[in-house]
């Protein structure tokens, strides 16, 4: 019997050595692939590589990063800026970048929130899940992400079983192992601004399909969101609130808005925090500024980061 047993950890020893280390490699190596995911990669590896000196930390989802420019907001403020907006992800993971951004890194003088009506909303999609592999056993990642749909719970614990099925990734480990991938940032300081004109494919699609786009606040999401904003006062970071523009003709899809404003100023009332609503600035009435009902483009994003820093800027001193 104790024969066996010898043989059978001869057996498994070695290849248990065997998939630890190309779980180590494949995992090492796309997290090196900085354009994943629309760029997230790129932002995720700043922040577990420590590289984050920023003074200004923009946060919030694609109305974020698509529409904040780091490289403007430092030009015109002198502040080292860095955009943490994750794409297709509600507070909900918002917050968990937020986590992972103060573990690894200094923590900023001040966080320019891009708040959407349905950001309090919770989604149980894991959105461009690929991201989140490299760095799956990361205490907190585990935490946020088993929480939503996408991931199996032995994918946290099983080594290289994560990748199966996923060709895409493990071909992108292996070029970057090999050199033959290109692996330089498609975002600036994590801001990716688009440079697409207008299209009303968005607006007429949601328009079929409902008359008014709404989500319901999620009450766990909210508490959260009041826990944050007490961390960043103990942690004496200074918050601002700005509502984003959004196309005129797509105004009228956004269910909630008044009673959402409401939540969201009374708040920013309790805890002394500049909010600021660009829903109706005259940016709204321009659809060259826009690539879709929802987000500006890169000519947009300019002009509506150029009025923040006016709008803040004697409260950055």
């Amino acid at each position: 019997m104790k024969i066996f047993i010898k043989n059978i950890l001869y057996f498994i020893i070695p290849l248990l050595i065997v998939i630890l280390l190309f779980d180590f490699i494949i995992s090492k190596n796309l997290s090196e692939c900085k354009s994943i995911s629309h760029g997230e990669m790129g932002v995720w590896n700043d922040i577990y590589k420590r590289k984050i000196k920023a003074e200004i930390a923009v946060y919030g989802s694609s109305v974020a990063c698509f529409q904040v420019n780091s490289g403007l907001v430092k030009k015109e403020t002198g502040l080292e800026t860095y955009n943490f907006g994750i794409e297709g992800h509600n507070f909900f993971l918002q917050y968990l970048r937020h986590k992972l951004y103060m573990k690894y890194n200094k923590k900023p003088k001040f966080i320019i929130y891009i708040i959407e009506p349905y950001f309090l909303s919770f989604n149980k999609e894991l959105f461009s899940l690929e991201q989140f592999l490299p760095n799956i056993r990361e205490p907190e990642v585990v935490d946020f992400t088993s929480q939503m749909e996408g991931l199996r719970w032995y994918d946290y614990f099983i080594p290289l079983i994560r990748y199966y099925g996923k060709t895409n990734e493990i071909t992108d480990a292996f070029k970057n192992i090999i050199g033959l991938r290109e692996n330089s940032y498609i975002r600036k300081k994590g801001f990716y601004g688009q440079k697409l004109t207008w299209d009303r494919t968005y607006l007429t699609y949601v328009k079929s399909t409902t008359d008014c786009y709404k989500k319901n606040i999620d009450i766990k999401s909210l508490n959260l969101f009041k826990k944050f904003i007490s961390e960043c006062k103990k942690d004496k970071i200074k918050l601002f609130f700005i509502s984003p523009p959004v196309q005129k003709e797509g105004q009228s899809l956004i269910c909630g808005k008044s009673k959402f404003d409401h939540l969201i100023k009374n708040i920013a009332l309790k805890n002394k925090i500049t909010y600021i609503d660009y829903f109706n600035d005259s940016i709204c009435n321009d659809t060259n500024l826009f690539f879709n009902a929802r987000h500006l483009n890169y000519k947009g994003a300019n002009i509506f980061t150029h009025k923040i820093i006016l709008d803040i800027n004697k409260s950055l001193k």
